[in-house]
């Protein structure tokens, strides 16, 4: 659990970097376009930041749906460790559950099948949720991969045409 700890440390420092740096290879590069004219060019350069964009959007919203993300699991596994609380109580003979008046008392057996349902119920959510986490991350980074190599084309086939051509 030590290790798993450490890795969601980093992780959560290197999402916000990460989402940081897209944009900012967005600003300079909206700031600073390519100057030559060719059209094949400015078309890579503006699969560039379209990619680069939708990479940002992408991973604020995988950084805001992280935190309902881990909501969902606690509650969950609080749900979790009442549940196993009143089957202890059951075990141990308890039948009723006093309950603050004016409600009366509950089965046992009424309160482990909320706690169980509510278990249930949250963790599906979390699934679903967690499910929407890798999509969006595989799509950021595959956006983000997309957006550096049209920008690297854009800003670089002037260069590497010029050292081919010199070398002709």
């Amino acid at each position: 659990e030590r290790y798993a700890d450490h890795a969601n440390t980093i992780q959560q420092k290197f999402t916000p970097f990460f989402i940081g740096l897209t944009f900012s290879i967005l600003a300079l590069s909206v700031q600073y376009p390519v100057t030559i004219e060719n059209a094949a060019l400015r078309f890579a350069e503006l699969v560039g930041w379209i990619a680069l964009l939708v990479s940002g959007i992408t991973g604020l919203r995988h950084f805001q749906w992280r935190q309902l993300l881990y909501s969902n699991l606690s509650q969950s596994e609080s749900n979790k460790g009442k549940k196993e609380e009143y089957m202890k109580l059951k075990t141990q003979g308890l039948t009723t559950i006093p309950d603050v008046p004016p409600k009366p008392e509950r089965q046992i057996d009424e309160v482990i099948e909320v706690y169980a349902h509510n278990e249930k119920t949250t963790k599906d959510a979390a699934d679903i949720l967690d499910n929407r986490q890798v999509a969006q991350a595989t799509l950021q980074r595959r956006a983000f991969y997309v957006g550096i190599v049209a920008l690297v084309i854009a800003r670089g086939w002037g260069h590497v045409a010029f050292i081919y051509y010199a070398f002709q």
